[in-house]
């Protein structure tokens, strides 16, 4: 499905020519205007800019990325709590508040998110190759670490059948590790002044620490 999405959204992009740019001059406009994104300019090119199914199309997508930073919400106070209950954070990240949720790691979460936003001005260009860099070293990790369960399982599995479907899955993770860390490598090679460097650092720091 997010295959066939992102499919869609590129063909359409290419066949109404969206140009995306951080800078509005680069694209013939003032340097305070401000620029749509490309599925505003997909969505506009489709249907208008003053109908239903455009309001629709923005309202589904601010819908998305909201439910996207909520799992941030649910999964890092359980996380932190989990860390907290073998002394790696600090014990109040363990305790339940009076809804039964981790308030301490909630709000932990909120103070940073806010600090983030005041340092980066909210623009979100800069804001986003934080995320960008989280989220494809992710992928390519897990998709590698699948690649490392799929070569466990061959060691102790003799049926030819299941053989031939582990090795397909194999193969299906190391494509996906190869491409996410193709897409990883080029992030950071063009967007490391713009933010990505602070990724680059924290997250070793983070493994590193005791």
């Amino acid at each position: 499905m997010s295959i066939s999405m992102f499919a869609g959204i590129t063909v359409l992009a290419l066949l109404y020519h969206v140009h995306v740019a951080d800078n509005p001059t680069e694209l013939g406009l003032p340097a305070d205007a401000s620029t749509p994104t490309a599925l505003a300019q997909i969505a506009k090119a489709s249907f208008g800019d003053v109908t239903f199914l455009f309001y629709y199309v923005q309202a589904f997508t601010a819908g998305i990325l909201i439910l996207t930073a909520n799992t941030a919400f649910n999964g890092f106070p359980l996380l932190s709590s989990l860390l907290a209950q073998h002394r790696f954070l600090p014990r109040q990240l363990h305790n339940r508040g009076d809804r039964l949720v981790f308030s301490n790691g909630i709000m932990l979460l909120a103070l940073a998110a806010i600090g983030l936003i005041i340092a980066f001005d909210a623009d979100v260009s800069s804001i986003i190759q934080l995320y960008i860099v989280g989220v494809f070293v992710s992928f390519t990790l897990s998709q590698a670490g699948m690649v490392r369960h799929w070569t466990k399982e061959l060691t102790h599995t003799t049926d030819p059948p299941a053989r031939r479907r582990i090795r397909r899955s194999q193969a299906i993770n190391a494509t996906g590790a190869f491409f996410t860390g193709i897409v990883l490598i080029i992030v950071l090679a063009t967007k490391f002044l713009h933010g990505a460097w602070i990724v680059t650092i924290a997250m070793p720091l983070l493994f590193v620490v005791p």
